[in-house]
């Protein structure tokens, strides 16, 4: 009698962690069904072609169990293109993929990557001098971790985010923000495609 109790109970849990996993891709699915207003903005250099497989083999990699990542790629020019973000993203994967930008995996060399956004909510990567503020991302080119990202903001305080660490204060390291030469307002009306 205790054997066939446990086998239903396990059972029953099963079906219940089953249908919680498909409720939670569902709900992160529909979210990202519904454009929200922000001004989260990447402006990558170089070949479009490459800058869409690099974005690509990102978001494969962050999507495969549940859409979280929905970026919109534009060509600019030959040369330079952008990405937005018209269904958000958070700042943490913004990092990841600033930095996944300029170091691709299964590819040499790196593209020339600058990004922007603003802090909306307090987080292990988002200092309290942050929030509410315009911050453009970057990478030191001496940088040799690989692991990490700097962050200046409009008031040019300068932070490095460590992705096992997370965030610390840093002196400016002659750096000064720098607004994007495009707005989202004028990217909008361009040809565009999204990238899964």
């Amino acid at each position: 009698m205790n054997t066939s109790i446990a086998i239903i109970v396990v059972a029953i849990i099963l079906v219940l962690l089953y249908i919680r996993a498909k409720t939670e891709k569902e709900v992160s699915e529909s979210r990202l069904e519904t454009q929200v207003e922000n001004d989260t903005l990447i402006l990558v250099h170089g070949d479009y072609e490459t800058i869409k497989k690099t974005l690509s083999d990102f978001c494969k990699l962050y999507n495969h169990k549940s859409l979280k990542i929905r970026p919109r790629l534009i060509e600019y020019d030959s040369q330079r293109s952008f990405v937005t973000f018209p269904y958000d993203i958070d700042f943490e994967n913004l990092c990841f993929l600033h930095n996944y930008l300029i170091y691709p995996k299964n590819m040499t060399g790196h593209l020339n990557v600058m990004t922007w956004c603003t802090a909306k909510k307090y987080t292990n990567w988002v200092h309290e001098k942050m929030l509410y503020k315009k911050i453009q991302l970057y990478v030191l080119e001496e940088d040799t971790n690989y692991d990490n990202v700097y962050a200046i903001t409009e008031n040019n305080d300068c932070f490095k985010i460590d992705f096992a660490s997370g965030i610390s204060e840093t002196e400016n390291i002659s750096k000064v923000y720098a607004s994007s030469i495009v707005g989202n307002d004028i990217l909008k009306d361009m040809p565009s495609e999204d990238v899964l």
